[in-house]
């Protein structure tokens, strides 16, 4: 099952635009191997907020506030909620990428590790690269928010994956997603590989800033490996200033 839209997701205007995923050599590699992409798990990506309902919410919450709930029932309703959505989190997964024009600095030394590379790709490419994914694919724009105060939709399971902090809003981050019911067999401890189609997806690949040549000469040659012709690019970061 290729890409699928969905209700939630905000995708980008323009089909073309880039978008960058940063890695270590050794991601690379596992990459263009399995010509797969990994997907996190929800609750291993690092941050304790991911796939939680805003403070905001409990806030604004209008049917709560239709209803007239007591505290205490309002109270169980959230401890009964937050129960679903530690559930939830096993069984949503991620891949994230960078929407920019440019390569963000922080974001290189974050991902990349001493020797690290981007992949340069765009919306329209990340898209269709699923085309032939056994998987359902989401993608869509992350919307940052003021946690204590903004509300996220209550319409999908999905929303709460698609709303961060405001604190990581210099990721502008674009994302896959895809999830699967709470069964026993669709349980999986990190995360799952999705199949890719490497041609599609890849525009360019960038090295990290200040890469020796031989890195460069490394990273072509595990291209040339695995038949895939794409152009190696060094990180405009690495470039002097001109008098």
């Amino acid at each position: 099952m290729p890409y699928q839209e969905h209700p939630s997701f905000r995708r980008p205007v323009d089909e073309n635009a880039k978008v960058w995923r940063f890695m270590d050599f050794a991601k690379f590699v596992q990459l263009v191997d399995s010509k797969a992409l990994f997907f996190c798990r929800a609750d291993r990506l690092g941050d304790d907020f991911e796939g939680y309902y805003a403070k905001g919410n409990r806030k604004w919450n209008p049917i709560l506030y239709r209803n007239k709930l007591t505290p205490e029932s309002i109270e169980n309703l959230t401890k009964g909620l937050e129960e679903y959505l530690l559930t939830q989190r096993l069984y949503v997964f991620l891949n994230c990428w960078h929407l920019s024009d440019y390569e963000f600095h922080g974001l290189w030394q974050l991902y990349s590790g001493s020797r690290g590379l981007a992949l340069q790709s765009t919306f329209g490419r990340l898209r269709d690269s699923f085309n032939n994914s056994p998987e359902n694919i989401f993608i869509g724009k992350v919307n940052y928010i003021d946690w204590d105060e903004d509300w996220i939709p209550m319409a999908f399971i999905l929303d709460p994956f698609l709303h961060k902090r405001r604190n990581f809003e210099s990721e502008k981050e674009l994302r896959a997603v895809t999830y699967y019911d709470p069964k026993p067999e669709h349980y999986t401890e990190f995360g799952k590989h999705v199949e890719v189609d490497l041609e599609v997806l890849i525009e360019a690949i960038y090295t990290q800033p200040k890469s020796p040549d031989w890195f460069i000469r490394l990273i072509e040659a595990v291209l040339r490996k695995y038949n895939l012709m794409k152009t190696v690019r060094t990180s405009r970061l690495s470039e002097k200033p001109s008098v």
